[in-house]
């Protein structure tokens, strides 16, 4: 997924990239004295600093296609974590976009169960009824967001829809 996205925005790196990524690498380990060989063409190499970026550049325009679909909800990524922000039927429905997204075309799966939603306004049950994953932790007195709880952050101006208590909006994070 992320040839293209290269080729296009970062065409300097295009011949390091690939002479890092174009074949399967090896992963080297010991175990009990033995050393042992792994062959590996999924994913980045390990300790790579390349890994994040070139994840980061994978998911890119599929984080612009759910935000095209759901114009009306702040979509927040950094790295791995995703944050949906917005009226509670809306950000669930963009969660199950997200999830479908992350399955059928970057061919990931989201873990629910490390997911989170937070709602000041609607517990669980209310949450359920409008489509929300059985398995996503509810959450009514904040979540963290880049490490900090969101209850936390000073300024209600920027981030009042993840924390003020009279929000009628949710946040669901996909990775707490």
């Amino acid at each position: 997924k992320f040839w293209a996205p290269l080729r296009k925005h970062f065409p300097s790196l295009e011949k390091f990239v690939r002479a890092a990524y174009l074949h399967e690498g090896t992963v080297v380990f010991r175990d009990d004295g033995e050393v042992n060989e792994v062959k590996s063409s999924i994913g980045s190499r390990q300790g790579c600093s390349l890994g994040s970026f070139l994840f980061c550049l994978a998911i890119h325009e599929e984080l612009l296609s759910l935000q095209r679909a759901f114009p009306q909800l702040m979509i927040i990524a950094y790295c791995d974590d995703v944050y949906i922000v917005g009226e509670p039927k809306a950000a669930i429905q963009a969660y199950n976009f997200w999830s479908h997204a992350v399955a059928t075309r970057l061919q990931g799966s989201l873990r629910d169960e490390k997911g989170s939603i937070y709602s000041t306004q609607l517990d669980k049950q209310q949450l359920l009824e409008l489509g929300c994953p059985t398995s996503l932790k509810v959450c009514q007195d904040g979540i963290k967001v880049l490490g900090a709880p969101s209850t936390l952050i000073p300024s209600w101006q920027t981030f009042k829809l993840v924390g003020h208590p009279s929000s009628r909006s949710c946040c669901l994070n996909d990775d707490d």
